[in-house]
C-alpha cells in the first residue's frame, strides 16, 4: 500500500494552535494492504458488533443499491466470512437487547422501529415492531440498570432486557444526534439542538446551548459531515469535531470551502467552537481514534465520497498522512478487529460492491542474527551479532535473553548488552566445555605396552600346542582374546566425540511485544 507523507496541509486559524496540546513526537502510522470483501451494491454504512457471541467483532453492512444488509462474521484475526444477507432498509444500530450475549439489530425504516433478534449464527429472526419512528435511534443504558435503551427522536424506550421495551416517553427534544458522557459523571447525555445532561434515570436536563455553525436560510446551504467525539485537546474532557462545507450566501453560490470545526468541551456540558481550514479536500466524513497509540486522539478524514476517491487523510502529530484505503469510501469505522490493541479501519466503498478491511500495522521491532548457523570448536568460544530492527516508528528499549537446548554437556550463552534500543545491535556469546576425561583413552596401561603382548600370546599358544591340546585349548583361547581386547583399548591418544547440535533461542521483549529467533549451534 502506498503512503505519502506531507507537511501540515491544514492551516489553523488564529488561536487554535495555543488551544491544542503539544503534539506527540511519534507520528508513525502504517497499515497493511486492504482486504476486500464483496457485499451488496452501493454500501453506505457499516457497524461492528458480536452477532454470534464468540467474542470476536462481526460486521453489518447496509447496501443502498440492493436494499439489504450484508453480515460478515469475524474470525478474530482481522478476517471475515460471509453470512446470509438480510432484506432490511433504514438506519441500523446494534446491541444485546435480549440478554443472551449476542447482539441484535434495531432498524428504523422511517416509519417504525423494529427489533431483529440474533439467532447466533449470523442470521436473525423476523423483525418485531417496537415503536413508531421519530428520528435517528441512539442506543445506551440511559437509566443505569445494565439494560440497553433506545433514544429515538423526541422519545426514549427503556429496555426490559428480554427484547421488549417500556412505553415511549417524551424527552423534551426534537431529536438527538449523538449520545456520549460529556461531563464524565457516568450517565449518558444527549446532543441535540443543545446538550441534554442525563439524570441516570432515563430523563434529561434542559438543553445547554451548543455552538452549532450557522447556515443560510434558503440559498447556498452548507453541508456537514458526521460528528465524532474524542478528547482532541488532551485536557481530559470530551470534545467533538465535524467537517463543514460552506459557501457564500448569495444567489450565485460560490464553490464549497472545506472547514474542520472543533468543539472543545469544558467538562460541564458547555463547549467552545474553534474553526480550522482544510487544504486537503472537502471533509465529508470524519473518524476519531488513537491510531498510533501515543495517547492522543487522531482524526481521519475522507475528503470525497461519490467521486470514488480512495484517499484518506490522517491528522497525526502535526502531519497529514495520506493513504489509499479503497475505492470510494463513503463511511468508515474504527475497531480493533484482530485483538492487538490498535484501531483498524473498515470502509464502505460506495462506488464498488465491496468493503475494505484495513488492519493497523503498529510499531514493532524485529530480532535477527547475522547468520542462522554457528559452529564452535569444543572448549572454545563463539559469537554472533544480533540486529534489533524497527517498524512503524518503534523506538522503545528491547530486553534480550538467550537459552540453549540440546544434549549434555550443555554450552552456555549470554547476550550483551541485555537491553538495547531499536536499530541497534547486541552480541551473542557462546561458551562450550572442553573434552571430558571420561571420553579419553587410559594412557600407558592401555597403550603400546599392552599392545606388545599380542605377539607374545601367539608365541605362547604355539609353544603349548605340543602339550595336551585338550587341556590347554581353553587357556590359549582366553590368552589371545584378552590380548586382542587389551590392544583395542587404544593407544593413549583419546577418542574425539562426534559433533553435537544445539538450538540457541534469543528472546526479545518490549512491553507486551515479544519476539524470538533461533540460531543452530554445532559443537565440533
Amino acid at each position: 500500500m502506498s503512503k505519502l507523507k506531507y507537511k501540515l496541509l491544514f492551516v489553523v486559524v488564529a488561536g487554535l494552535i495555543c488551544m491544542l496540546p503539544a503534539l506527540a513526537s511519534n507520528t508513525a502510522l502504517e497499515f497493511k494492504p486492504a482486504i476486500l470483501y464483496s457485499v451488496g451494491t452501493s454500501p453506505d454504512f457499516v457497524l461492528t458488533a458480536d452477532f454470534n457471541g464468540d467474542g470476536k467483532p462481526d460486521l453489518a453492512v447496509r447496501n443502498h443499491g440492493t436494499s439489504n444488509v450484508s453480515v460478515l462474521l469475524g474470525n478474530g484475526d482481522g478476517t471475515f466470512r460471509n453470512a446470509p444477507s438480510i432484506g432490511l432498509v433504514g438506519s441500523l444500530v446494534a446491541g444485546d437487547f435480549t440478554g443472551d450475549h449476542k447482539d441484535d439489530l434495531i432498524v428504523d425504516d422511517g416509519s417504525s422501529l423494529s427489533l431483529y433478534v440474533s439467532k447466533g449464527d449470523g442470521t436473525f429472526g423476523t423483525g418485531v415492531r417496537i415503536a413508531n419512528s421519530s428520528g435517528t435511534p441512539l442506543v445506551a443504558d440511559f437509566n443505569l440498570d445494565n439494560l440497553l435503551d433506545i433514544a429515538d427522536g423526541s422519545t426514549i424506550l427503556l429496555g426490559n432486557g428480554n427484547g421488549t421495551f417500556q412505553a415511549p416517553k417524551d424527552i423534551g427534544t426534537s431529536g438527538g444526534v449523538f449520545v456520549a458522557d460529556v461531563n464524565a459523571d457516568g450517565k449518558p447525555d444527549l446532543l441535540a439542538s443543545g446538550v441534554m445532561l442525563g439524570n441516570g434515570d432515563g430523563t434529561f436536563q434542559a438543553p445547554i446551548p451548543f455552538p452549532w455553525p450557522g447556515s443560510c436560510v434558503f440559498l447556498c446551504q452548507a453541508s456537514i459531515s458526521n460528528l465524532v467525539s474524542a478528547d482532541l485537546d488532551g485536557d481530559g474532557n470530551l470534545d467533538f469535531a465535524m467537517g463543514y462545507l460552506t459557501r457564500s450566501c448569495d444567489v450565485n453560490c460560490s464553490p464549497y470551502v472545506g472547514l474542520l470545526l472543533y468543539f472543545f468541551g469544558n467538562g460541564d456540558g458547555t463547549f467552545r467552537k474553534v474553526t480550522a481550514s482544510s487544504d486537503f479536500g472537502l471533509p465529508r466524513f470524519l473518524l476519531a481514534a488513537d491510531f498510533n497509540r501515543d495517547g492522543t486522539s487522531d482524526l481521519a478524514v475522507a475528503p470525497t465520497v461519490e467521486s470514488g476517491s480512495p484517499l484518506i487523510y490522517f491528522l497525526i502529530g502535526g502531519e497529514v498522512i495520506q493513504y489509499d484505503l479503497g475505492s470510494g469510501p463513503v463511511y468508515l469505522i474504527a475497531a480493533d478487529l484482530n485483538g492487538d490493541g490498535f484501531p483498524d479501519i473498515v470502509t464502505a466503498n460506495y462506488t464498488d460492491a465491496q468493503i475494505s478491511v484495513v488492519l493497523n500495522s503498529p510499531p514493532d521491532f524485529s530480532l535477527s542474527p547475522t547468520a542462522a548457523e554457528l559452529s564452535v570448536q569444543r572448549g572454545q568460544q563463539g559469537g554472533e551479532e544480533l540486529l534489533i530492527g524497527s517498524h512503524a516508528g518503534f523506538s522503545d528499549a528491547v530486553s534480550l535473553s538467550c537459552s540453549v537446548s540440546g544434549p549434555p554437556p550443555m554450552p552456555t550463552c549470554s547476550v550483551t548488552p541485555v537491553s538495547v534500543l531499536a536499530d541497534d545491535t547486541a552480541q551473542l556469546t557462546v561458551n562450550t566445555s572442553a573434552y571430558s576425561a571420561s571420553v579419553r583413552g587410559p594412557g600407558f596401561l592401555c597403550g603400546p605396552f599392552l599392545a606388545s603382548l599380542l605377539p607374545l600370546g601367539l608365541i605362547g599358544c604355539a609353544f603349548v600346542s605340543s602339550f595336551d591340546r585338550r587341556r590347554l585349548a581353553s587357556a590359549c583361547f582366553l590368552l589371545i582374546t584378552a590380548t586382542v581386547l587389551t590392544v583395542g583399548c587404544g593407544s593413549g591418544g583419546g577418542i574425539s566425540p562426534p559433533p553435537m547440535s544445539y538450538a540457541i533461542t534469543i528472546a526479545g521483549a518490549s512491553g507486551a511485544i515479544q519476539h524470538s529467533t533461533t540460531v543452530q549451534l554445532t559443537v565440533q
